[in-house]
């Protein structure tokens, strides 16, 4: 739609027009399709079993750490994986 006199014709005449109508039914159900699932900074977020066994590998989350049972913070869990990566220099070397 036109923002300001002067400029070009809008694209659509209004909410009705059948090409916008076109174009926004894919935006809805992506956004349907994101609000059904729970990403990890939602509220029962539970990670992927991939993501757990390589944060338990890193020393992040604990052997007993259970998906369904215990929280995580992916914010948290994300910083504390990429710290475990950082070069440490032994001092004297």
């Amino acid at each position: 739609m036109c923002c300001r006199a002067g400029a070009a014709p809008p694209v659509f005449a209004d909410a009705r027009d059948p090409d916008y109508r076109a174009m926004l039914a894919p935006i809805r159900a992506a956004a349907a399709e994101l609000g059904r699932s729970k990403r990890y900074d939602m509220p029962g977020f539970h990670p992927r079993i991939e993501y757990v066994r390589q944060l338990k590998r890193f020393g992040v989350l604990p052997e007993s750490y259970d998906t369904q049972r215990d929280p995580l913070d992916g914010f948290q869990a994300d910083e504390a994986y990429y710290r475990s990566l950082w070069h440490r220099p032994v001092a004297g070397s």
